[in-house]
């Protein structure tokens, strides 16, 4: 089943978004949108984009807003010129006020998920996933710095997809099956999924 559907997916560190925004592409024939991915992706490529994206990182740097945008817009019209749909799932971005102000001078979300987890499961989740995957940096400490940014950065966008009548709100600490299975229910009800 193909739809158009332009679907953000936000939720703090360990709330499954990506699992979730992967499952909604592959039932709906939907591109999924990982901006970090793709960041690691254009590090790579021999492009003006590139070697810029590159010198950020391997600084330490932030990749700023308008370069992140041009990833995302690149990504944007590659959904909207594929022979699938058109539609696509963000995930982590926009993850600002700015970047969702850029977002919206070339596209709209017919939903924004938010998939909601307290802040002890997601540490728990976290340290257990940085232990099975070695991941030395991914410490409590590491991990609460980066939740306390989400919370700055990304929790005011909840209030602007709230306002525009496309925030749908999934309770993220249940089975992944069962997150799904709320994911759909709500979504079907916000939104045609037929195409």
């Amino acid at each position: 089943m193909a739809t158009n559907l332009k679907i953000a997916i936000i939720g703090p560190q360990g709330s499954g978004k990506g699992t979730q925004a992967k499952m909604l592409c592959e039932k709906y024939n939907l591109l999924h949108i990982d901006l970090g991915s793709e960041l690691r992706n254009v590090e790579k490529e021999d492009t003006e984009l590139g070697r810029e994206v590159k010198a950020l990182i391997d600084a330490g740097n932030m990749v700023p807003d308008e370069v992140s945008f041009k990833i995302f817009q690149r990504l944007v019209k590659q959904a909207e010129g594929s022979e699938s749909s058109g539609g696509f799932v963000a995930d982590g971005f926009p993850r600002t006020e700015s970047q969702l102000q850029l977002t919206y001078t070339i596209t709209s979300f017919d939903a924004a998920i938010l998939i909601e987890v307290s802040e002890e499961e997601s540490v728990k989740r976290l340290l257990k996933r940085a232990e099975i995957e070695h991941r030395p940096d991914d410490t409590d400490e590491a991990i609460r710095k980066r939740l306390q940014l989400y919370h700055e950065d990304t929790e005011p966008l909840i209030k602007d997809y709230s306002g525009k009548n496309v925030l749908i709100r999934i309770n993220g600490e249940q089975s992944v099956e069962g997150v799904f299975a709320e994911l759909e229910r709500t979504l079907s009800k916000k939104v045609s999924l037929n195409g």
